[in-house]
């Protein structure tokens, strides 16, 4: 096995341990995500990879793609340097227009050992997102964060609201193993089709069996447009 020099960022989201090892060339793997499969994230091309155990191919979930009628959000901060869930940390509200998306304090530190600010984590955040659910019409809950507005911001340590809830516990240089991103033909888009597939592996297997039944002889579209509006309603019941 083949290891190279990266940082370990073990952090929670919405109940779940999840551990990113950032590789010097801004390649991020994520573990611990609730679909299992391997997850890459290049930061350079805002682009996620993953290799789901039910798939032949890697598939590739470009952010820019993702981002489409995305609502930009503003960030503004709220107090200097103060001690907040552990660490040094500042607060900062972020918000679309009148409407509060939650509050994140956020690590300048954190973010030059890490090499992940809040941009990039609303980017791999948004990625998974829409893979597994598509895009969800509720404010805050998929946003899009300026670059530099994420840089200036730091390394998230703690944050709420819609767009989820969760921690980060250790920034830390250690070594693991490389996983190198994939090319040319182990790679395929996100089609309808491919989504599709990917949009139903989020519901329970029972709805999962009787939707399969019902899109037998329905086009791709509108199976697309009726997962995602199921979806939506999914976690509509869901949220606290």
């Amino acid at each position: 096995m083949q290891t190279s020099p990266v940082t370990q960022v073990d952090l929670m989201h919405n109940g779940h341990a999840e551990t990113w090892w950032v590789g010097q060339d801004g390649v991020i793997r994520l573990e611990g995500l609730v679909q299992p499969g391997i997850y890459l994230f290049d930061s350079k091309s805002r682009r996620l990879y993953v290799k789901h155990p039910e798939e032949e191919k890697w598939v590739k979930v470009s952010f820019d793609a993702v981002r489409r009628d995305l609502p930009f959000v503003e960030a503004a901060k709220e107090g200097e340097w103060q001690e907040q869930y552990g660490v040094m940390s500042e607060r900062w509200r972020v918000f679309n227009g009148s409407l509060v998306c939650g509050h994140w304090f956020t690590n300048s530190r954190a973010q030059e050992i890490s090499g992940v600010d809040a941009s990039t984590m609303v980017q791999i955040r948004n990625a998974v997102d829409y893979l597994y659910f598509g895009r969800t019409a509720p404010a805050c809950e998929q946003i899009n964060l300026p670059a530099a507005l994420g840089k200036a911001m730091g390394l998230p340590m703690y944050w709420d609201g819609p767009w989820g809830t969760g921690e980060v516990s250790r920034v830390v240089a250690t070594e693991a193993e490389v996983i190198p991103l994939p090319a040319g033909s182990r790679i395929k888009a996100l089609t309808k089709e491919v989504h599709v597939r990917f949009l139903t592996r989020s519901l329970p297997l029972n709805t999962r069996q009787t939707l399969q039944q019902g899109f037998e002889n329905l086009p791709l579209v509108p199976q697309h447009k009726a997962l995602e509006h199921l979806l939506r309603a999914q976690r509509a019941v869901e949220a606290p």
